[in-house]
């Protein structure tokens, strides 16, 4: 079944009508969903895997279904995390491509996806990098507010022992800005600065 939003291309990989079930078994949580933001390249080039290393953990950790969201250009290290997760187990996987690489695109993509096919979803797990937690919850826990949707979001933090780079904190603190500027003025926290 494929859905199409004004801000994502939704592709179902792997759903079942009644209820889910992992390879051994088990009864999965149709209430409550893990989902994974990508994130960029590291400066060598390769793909980033902590945050979905803690995705797929968290999934089968609460035997839930995993939603991958990033961008259209990033097919390449979705099909690798979509790999990764089936290696591991999981059969409930969910891709979203959004129109973008910014995260108040992937916030109201996944939003979307769970006003209109995932109702029933009342709690999530929001998997990303440390740094860019803040931004990410501040975009996804307004949007649901703003939806009226009563959907608990717990923050997963993959830890890097890499620090980020100032250009993309820079980054997160524009983008931040700009989501609130678009939502009425409103004035979110700074997201944190390096360190020397």
């Amino acid at each position: 079944m494929t859905q199409s939003f004004s801000h994502a291309i939704l592709f179902w990989l792997t759903t079942r009508e009644s209820c889910s079930f992992s390879q051994s078994g088990s009864f999965m949580h149709k209430r409550v969903a893990v989902v994974m933001f990508c994130g960029p390249l590291l400066e060598s080039g390769n793909y980033e895997t902590l945050r979905i290393t803690s995705a797929i953990k968290c999934a089968l950790d609460t035997r839930s279904p995993l939603y991958i969201i990033g961008g259209m250009h990033q097919s390449s290290a979705i099909t690798l995390y979509q790999s990764m997760a089936k290696e591991h187990g999981l059969t409930s996987i969910h891709i979203l491509l959004a129109s973008d690489q910014k995260t108040m695109t992937y916030a109201t993509c996944l939003v979307d996806v769970l006003k209109n096919d995932a109702p029933h979803v009342t709690e999530i797990y929001l998997v990303t990098s440390d740094w860019h937690m803040m931004s990410a919850y501040a975009m996804l826990t307004h949007l649901l507010r703003k939806r009226c949707m009563p959907v608990v979001t717990n923050k997963i933090e993959a830890k890097s022992i890499l620090k980020p780079s100032q250009l993309e904190l820079d980054g997160c603190s524009r983008e931040l800005n700009e989501f609130g500027r678009k939502e009425g003025n409103i004035i979110f926290p700074a997201v944190m600065q390096t360190t020397p």
